[in-house]
């Protein structure tokens, strides 16, 4: 599939687009004055597409503005190319590439500020379409927790110890946007406003009321059972501006899994180390320089930013270092008892709930692979967001 997408991008041509799209472009110009301004933009693009593409580069079958470049060129580049695309018809090079999702890193930066209701009815489709790509990762076993070679392994990521998971996951490529939270929950809830960024300021409890939303919105069985009154209590707790609830709390101790259900879920512990390393010996979730692949504080601006923006790892799941902190199913424990464990699920109870991956405020240590925290199953905070995952039977 890699193979194909590089050949398409290299048969892209100015003249290609310039040739299909000429009676689209004398379409435009002769209605109305307010339709003149699209059609100079779309003679702009097509006058300057080679130039476009120098603008791209292409990695692991998507497309990627080059570094350095400002968001203003990313929404020009992105409206360009997807008209474009649109237009040139079916079977040409620009719409496979548009069809086989090699824009959306593009299209994510471009929508980076602006908010879910203010997008467009087909700019909302194509966000979540693209939220909810996902990737299919085969079982296997692993070494769990920190790299020997990790001067800054906390004692809580030892020892080292096999993990086998005995089932094919279906995760999602990126964490849980705004955009798509905002069409199923119905509720602005992050503190970054921005269709393409990660959804925030979400409780663990919050996550599993949105595995349950989204398994209903696609027709799959339900995987968490909630206590009554537990999604009364979340509300509660937003109206009051409440960033811990003890009420909550209680409510998440009571939740049951059903292991044998379909629909979306949060990933164990374990499951989401494995899916980040990715069969890799490194620091980072795609590399050892945690700017190629993810946010911290380093380098975030003090702010969330547009998921899928940095390399994704070798099995295309982006943002998993970094950007915000991702709930996982488990009761937090440590250290490790370093003993061999097939599917571990963690203990049976604590205070805490685990979350993995680091965020956009703390340093890059805390986005390695190995780094793990946690926090009360109530807690909201402006970097604890969700990405999701399917048990494949």
């Amino acid at each position: 599939m890699r193979l194909d997408i590089e050949r398409l991008w290299s048969q892209l041509s100015l003249h290609d687009v310039d040739k299909r799209l000429s009676l689209r472009l004398i379409e435009l110009f002769s209605q109305e004055q307010a339709e003149v301004n699209s059609a100079e933009d779309l003679v702009l693009s097509l006058r300057a597409f080679e130039q476009i593409k120098e603008l791209l580069e292409l990695y692991r079958g998507k497309l990627y503005l080059r570094r350095g470049l400002e968001l203003h060129s990313a929404a020009a580049v992105s409206r360009s190319l997807c008209f474009l695309a649109e237009q040139a018809g079916e079977g040409h090079p620009l719409c496979e590439l548009l069809a086989q999702g090699c824009f959306q890193p593009i299209f994510m930066r471009s929508c980076m500020d602006v908010e879910w209701s203010s997008l467009e009815i087909k700019e909302r489709e194509r966000l979540v379409e693209a939220s909810l790509s996902s990737v299919s990762v085969e079982a296997g076993s692993f070494l769990m927790g920190a790299l020997p070679e990790d001067e800054l392994a906390h004692e809580r990521e030892k020892p080292r110890h096999k993990v086998t998971l005995d089932h094919s996951l279906q995760c999602l490529a990126y964490p849980v946007t705004q955009g798509l939270y905002e069409l199923l929950i119905h509720e602005a809830s992050s503190s970054f406003k921005g269709a393409s960024r990660p959804a925030e300021q979400l409780s663990w409890l919050d996550g599993v009321v949105f595995c349950n939303v989204l398994s209903r919105y696609q027709g799959l069985a339900e995987v968490y059972e909630l206590p009554e009154g537990s999604e009364k209590a979340l509300r509660e707790q937003r109206v009051a501006r409440e960033s811990w609830s003890g009420k909550v709390n209680l409510y998440a101790e009571k939740v049951t899994w059903n292991s044998e259900a379909t629909g979306w879920r949060l990933p164990t512990e374990a499951e989401w180390e494995y899916l980040a390393r990715a069969e890799a010996e490194e620091l980072y979730a795609g590399g050892d320089e945690l700017n190629d692949v993810g946010w911290s504080k380093e380098n975030s601006g003090d702010e969330t930013q547009a998921v899928g923006q940095k390399r994704p790892n070798s099995w295309g799941l982006y943002d998993m270092s970094g950007n915000v902190w991702e709930w996982c199913w488990d009761w937090w424990d440590e250290p490790y008892s370093g003993e061999a464990e097939v599917d571990p699920t963690g203990p049976l109870y604590s205070l805490f709930r685990v979350y993995r991956g680091g965020s956009w405020v703390l340093p890059k240590d805390f986005a390695r692979v190995s780094s793990r925290y946690y926090d009360y199953p109530s807690r909201r905070r402006d970097q604890q967001g969700l990405r999701l995952v399917r048990s494949l039977f």
